[in-house]
């Protein structure tokens, strides 16, 4: 399985992208600070 990290401010949309992605198969990593998720290694 693909694992796509996915890193947006905006919540709706994050959620969204995220519902069609894991529709598609894919795994998905969401978080609402660049930073923070290179920081935790996601």
């Amino acid at each position: 399985m693909n694992k796509v990290l996915l890193i947006d401010d905006d919540v709706e949309l994050t959620t969204l992208l995220q519902e069609y992605l894991v529709e598609e198969g894919y795994e998905v990593v969401t978080d609402t600070d660049g930073r923070a998720a290179i920081a935790a290694g996601a």
